[in-house]
């Protein structure tokens, strides 16, 4: 890591001639290894809540199935998911071009910068993209958990809502009774959610904060960067190629916060519908009185 550093240090003499600017890189530099390592800390600390986490959802995905065997809106969630990978891969893609086309330049200019040390200061953002990558697929995981309950409870409450004229009272307890047991499930099933959802809180919480804390490093300190070029304290003649290369990156890395922060919203919108429940059980339960007296006052 020291010599990581100091190579890093001679190639940015080369690169930039602002102190302030040289600094600032190699300040971002350490502070971003530092919350590589403070996740990687964090995460062996959490090893067996990480375990005991993947075992419940895995538990919970069979349990799922149980209940409900048909899957709503898997199309959408593919394109999703496939949004998120393509968006991974492309800002891998972009860290490591803009690696490759400033060694070029600085190579023209006669310094070769060691492909080491320049992988040593895009590494640390590509591990916290993973990381970011790995959260957004398991909240995407709960945020599909909760619209197979919501259209699976949906259905039940139209159900409990229209019944055909034709059947007795008898039938139409029979048939709320049926409909109550499966909004009890629906329950169990949320409380398992719930359950599973705390336990990979308490692991990736700190993960998350180390997250975020490194991207506002990164969005911050790039676009001071930026501005040392713009402003001319660029000691190379940086192309227009790169520069739009650099702005894109920047732009791609707002839009991977913005995709996890709405997917976080998205997921939260919908477990708010799932208290639902809770109205169409005591809306079946006084149904069901109410049916059953009717069916002994004609009885009798």
């Amino acid at each position: 890591m020291p010599f990581v550093l100091i190579s890093v240090q001679t190639g940015m003499k080369h690169t930039i001639r602002s102190d302030v600017g040289m600094t600032v890189s190699i300040i971002r530099i350490i502070m971003q290894w530092m919350s590589v390592i403070a996740t990687l800390i964090s995460n062996i600390f959490y090893n067996k809540l990480s375990v005991q986490y993947f075992n419940m959802r895995k538990d919970y995905e069979k349990f799922l199935s149980t209940f409900i065997p048909t899957a709503y809106r898997t199309k959408y969630f593919f394109v999703l998911s496939l949004t998120m990978i393509c968006l991974f891969i492309v800002r891998i893609v972009a860290f490591y071009s803009i690696m490759a086309s400033i060694r070029s330049i600085n190579n023209i200019r006669g310094y070769s910068f060691p492909y080491f040390a320049m992988a040593g200061a895009f590494f640390p953002v590509a591990i916290t993209t993973l990381s970011g990558f790995n959260f957004y697929m398991e909240m995407l995981h709960f945020r599909f958990y909760a619209i197979q309950i919501n259209y699976r409870l949906s259905e039940l409450l139209a159900q409990s809502q229209t019944f055909p004229k034709y059947q007795t009272n008898a039938q139409k307890m029979i048939i709320s009774c049926e409909i109550s047991d499966r909004v009890d499930e629906l329950i169990i099933l949320y409380a398992r959610l719930e359950e599973t959802l705390l336990i990979l809180n308490n692991a990736e919480n700190s993960v998350l904060g180390f997250y975020f804390l490194n991207k506002l490093f990164e969005l911050i300190i790039h676009g001071f960067l930026e501005f040392l070029t713009v402003a001319g304290y660029s000691s190379i003649s940086i192309t227009s190629d790169v520069f739009t290369q650099n702005i894109l990156n920047n732009i791609l890395g707002v839009i991977e916060i913005v995709l996890m922060v709405l997917n976080c919203e998205n997921f939260m919108k919908e477990v708010l519908l799932i208290p639902i429940i809770k109205y169409v059980r005591f809306s079946l339960f006084f149904k069901i009185n109410y049916l059953d007296r009717k069916h002994s006052k004609n009885s009798a």
